[in-house]
């Protein structure tokens, strides 16, 4: 573009000159006075050009070569870092030694992403404490302490370092999250509940879960009535209302057991009925079970009342029914042996039956749905992983 601008002008100031000047032309200044014929002017200007295309040379070739350098090291960087990502997906070790060897050259200690990478491969509390001095990592560094100082078990700097988070980063989810986890592990219910309403206020927990929390944080705090209204299907929020509320008990048993037949619920019942005759303590039970008897619950219930009232041919019609529709478990197991040794005097049947519970392997119980670990009895933490309000009947 330049060749043809300077050409073009040559041009305009030649054929100007040949028009006007009669092929000469007069330059003057600093006190001197040139002139020059036409032709000799026109030589001068295209030397003049060559000239320039001359010197332009050497700066046009070190700028390329210097381009050219930093564009290969650019490319070479990309294609580190898209390594540094594969060898994250395929977590091979031979490929981590080579990165850990070559970042040296290719990220200076200053770089950020230097730093990233040292907590990535050789995660330690100097490089997390690096990180957290850095403005666009510090919430990188001090989670990466935190999460050190937790493992440990050092609680008391885990909350100090957890503490700075929330001053700084209120609103990020894992800081929210975390702090709701330490706040279950000091039993502290009442901030529990603010933070568990700030976290579904968030979006981060959905409403179901939301709700089994904020009902067994309820419950820890001993708000049975509110507990129960957020969730009518836990055993255990019906019973201590029912025991809060003894004139209402047997409506409030009979409500949670017809949302979701319970063990506990029938054995709490039963407390309220056990002084009742024999008679009327079956017919309450068969009452309970009315909507929901072909249930496994139901018909475990049924035969246990016929046990402790001494119905030994309802017992054995209802455990029959039973194993004709469900498995065999240790429990029912243990049924069938009383009535065949109490109930029908047969002592032989009654071990087979015992030995064959000794074979079975339960699979029902209290689960843990965040650790998948079973208890004996629900309660409103995992004994296991303290998780909230994540223990089912399954």
């Amino acid at each position: 573009m330049l060749k043809i601008i300077l050409f073009l002008i040559a041009m305009f100031v030649t054929g100007f000159l040949i028009v006007h000047e009669n092929w000469t032309v007069t330059l003057q200044g600093f006190g001197y006075e040139v002139t020059l014929s036409t032709v000799l002017l026109i030589v001068l200007v295209l030397i003049g050009i060559y000239l320039i295309q001359l010197i332009k040379k050497p700066f046009s070739w070190l700028f390329g070569f210097n381009k050219r350098r930093h564009t290969k090291h650019f490319i070479k960087k990309e294609n580190y870092l898209t390594f540094v990502l594969k060898t994250l997906l395929d977590q091979n070790n031979h490929s981590v030694q080579q990165i850990l060897k070559q970042k040296k050259t290719l990220l200076p200690k200053k770089d950020i992403r230097h730093l990233l990478l040292e907590a990535i491969f050789t995660p330690s509390k100097e490089v997390f404490s690096n990180l957290s001095h850095h403005k666009d990592t510090e919430l990188a560094g001090l989670r990466g302490l935190y999460l050190e100082e937790k493992e440990k078990g050092n609680i008391k700097e885990a909350e100090k370092l957890l503490s700075r988070m929330i001053d700084k980063y209120p609103t990020v989810n894992w800081v929210v999250q975390e702090t709701y986890e330490i706040q279950t592990l000091q039993r502290d219910w009442a901030n529990a509940l603010l933070t568990l309403e700030k976290l579904f206020k968030m979006k981060q927990i959905s409403k179901n879960d939301y709700l089994n929390q904020k009902a067994s944080l309820l419950y820890m705090q001993n708000k049975f009535k509110d507990a129960y209204l957020l969730n009518r299907t836990n055993p255990a929020f019906a019973i201590a209302y029912s025991k809060e509320n003894p004139s209402y008990a047997k409506t409030i048993l009979t409500t949670s057991w017809n949302k979701e037949p319970s063990w506990d619920v029938y054995l709490a019942y039963y407390e309220l009925i056990k002084s009742l005759p024999a008679e009327k303590q079956v017919k309450a039970i068969q009452k309970l079970i009315s909507k929901n008897k072909e249930f496994r619950i139901s018909m475990l219930a049924l035969a246990d009342i016929a046990i402790k009232t001494e119905n030994w041919r309802l017992a054995k019609e209802t455990l029959e029914s039973y194993l004709q529709s469900y498995p065999l478990t240790k429990n029912v197991a243990s049924m069938m042996a009383t009535v065949a040794r109490c109930g029908w005097h047969h002592e032989q049947e009654a071990k087979e039956w015992e030995a064959k519970g000794l074979e079975t392997d339960d699979k029902y119980g209290w689960t843990c749905l965040s650790c998948n670990q079973k208890t004996t009895n629900w309660s409103p933490s995992c004994p296991y992983c303290n998780k909230i309000g994540q223990i089912i009947y399954r």
